[in-house]
């Protein structure tokens, strides 16, 4: 995934067990002592152009993220196109929303914080409620006649305060508020996409616990060494990997001056990723 409206975003072999119930996800995983056969995906924006999505298929590729919305008046102006040429490839889709936890649903920025709760009519507990409906309001029509895998919470876009302690809290307290929202609207939490020091710093035990995570770990060596449970402590078993943000793909444009294309892996067979696709009917 890359930040903003000018960039975005952005196994097989060994037994991975996931339950779907209503709206928990539980990852029973192994240990990566061995190769690994994942399924493989991408995520895009509008800056990677017209994606073929036919093309993209034919080439390996089962499962992709979109962007969707961003703060809380930003529509993507390629996902409606991207959504419905996936699904008519054949390539299982999933919304994600670029979080702007910087600043409140009306642009300011969130410049000091002294660690209390987030109460209903504060701002900062306006913007996180905000965002939610802004992304639900996209997506739902979607879940509402189709399968389509968990939405995202794409979280980048971060308040600075100077004090890792309160920046932890605030995003934390954030992301709750947000989450009870998709919650209440969806029927299921996001999953949260972040980066390895990220799923280290930026969220509470409770956050971890209750949410299941994408985590963004690029590494030249490619998917042969997957991230491991002691990379991100705090959490459950990762169930999405971003392992690249300079790759390519037949079919996907890019974006920058390499043409370069995120490049995303599911820990767990193809039986199991579309146990996760949710509808909601209206």
């Amino acid at each position: 995934m890359r930040m903003s409206r000018k960039t975005t975003l952005g196994c097989a072999s060994g037994q991975v067990l996931i339950i779907v119930a209503a709206t928990a996800i539980v990852l029973v995983a192994p240990s990566f002592g061995y190769a690994i056969d994942f399924i493989q995906g991408i995520d895009v924006y509008h800056g990677d152009g017209e994606v073929d999505w036919k093309t993209v298929k034919k080439n390996g590729i089962e499962f992709a993220f979109v962007k969707t919305t961003e703060g809380t008046n930003f529509v993507d102006k390629r996902f409606e196109a991207n959504m419905k040429g996936a699904s008519a490839a054949e390539v299982l889709i999933g919304p994600y929303h670029f979080c702007r936890i910087d600043n409140d649903k009306d642009g300011k920025k969130f410049e000091n914080y002294d660690g209390s709760p987030f109460a209903p009519g504060s701002d900062r507990y306006d913007d996180a409620v905000a965002e939610a409906k802004a992304f639900l309001k996209v997506i739902m029509p979607y879940y509402q006649s189709g399968n389509y895998l968990p939405p995202v919470a794409d979280v980048e876009g971060l308040p600075k305060f100077g004090d890792a302690k309160l920046e932890r809290e605030f995003i934390s307290n954030w992301m709750q508020v947000f989450s009870d929202e998709m919650q209440k609207g969806l029927g299921a939490r996001p999953i949260i996409y972040t980066s390895k020091s990220g799923a280290k710093t930026r969220y509470t035990p409770e956050i971890a616990d209750s949410h299941e995570l994408w985590l963004a770990y690029w590494k030249k060596s490619g998917t042969e060494s997957p991230p491991t449970q002691d990379d991100t402590p705090g959490w459950k078993p990762w169930l999405f990997w971003q392992w690249s943000a300079t790759g390519s793909v037949d079919g996907v444009p890019g974006s920058g001056k390499h043409h370069d294309c995120d490049k995303d892996v599911f820990r767990g067979t193809q039986k199991e990723l579309e146990a996760l696709l949710i509808h909601r009917a209206s």
